[in-house]
């Protein structure tokens, strides 16, 4: 099971694999929503998505090398939309983010929020991204073992969240594996009993 984990300080600090950033659509040009990165290293980042042709619309994915500028050697930035997204938006967001991570072991999440209620998308979003149905693999995808939520809120608050958020993803991903499974090991009688 991935573990979350509340981070207050600056993230541009963490010593992850990947450091998650959320990029707005502004006049058709990306804008990053965070101030983890040194200020000229993020203008640099902005102009380099532009680049890329990552405008920050939703659900787009861009990975760039960190360089040294932060601890986390790579920096992946997904497109939101605007500024002040909805709870779905953040949700679906980094689900697609996470899906996007394998190999990766260490993550930090920093998109800006307001309340308990994004943090609970955050998580609810990055959990489910990071769901696979593998029983029947051999060799089955490295997970992401911990995920930083990158918040200022305070502690109670997020823990409460980050406690909906997995009940929800742990509910979600209990579905998924029955929807998965085949007929000849969840069957009728079989599925009443769990």
């Amino acid at each position: 099971m991935t573990e979350i984990k509340i981070y207050s300080e600056n993230a541009s600090s963490l010593d992850v694999d990947v450091l998650v950033l959320a990029v707005a659509k502004t006049d058709n040009t990306p804008k990053i929503l965070s101030n983890c990165l040194p200020l000229d290293f993020k203008n640099k980042c902005e102009q380099t998505l532009k680049i890329l042709g990552t405008d920050g619309s939703k659900e787009q994915i861009a990975k760039i090398v960190s360089c040294g500028n932060v601890k986390a050697k790579v920096i992946a930035f997904v497109g939101i939309e605007n500024a002040n997204p909805s709870n779905e938006d953040i949700r679906r967001s980094v689900g697609a983010l996470t899906r996007s991570l394998d190999g990766s072991k260490t993550v930090a999440i920093d998109i800006a929020h307001t309340d308990c209620k994004q943090v609970e998308a955050i998580v609810q979003g990055a959990l489910c991204g990071t769901y696979r149905f593998e029983n029947y693999k051999q060799d089955p995808r490295t997970k992401i073992d911990t995920i930083y939520i990158v918040s200022s809120l305070e502690e109670k608050v997020l823990s409460e969240a980050i406690k909906r958020g997995r009940i929800l993803a742990e509910a979600i991903s209990n579905v998924r594996d029955m929807g998965n499974e085949t007929p000849n090991y969840l069957y009728p009688e079989s599925f009443a009993k769990r």
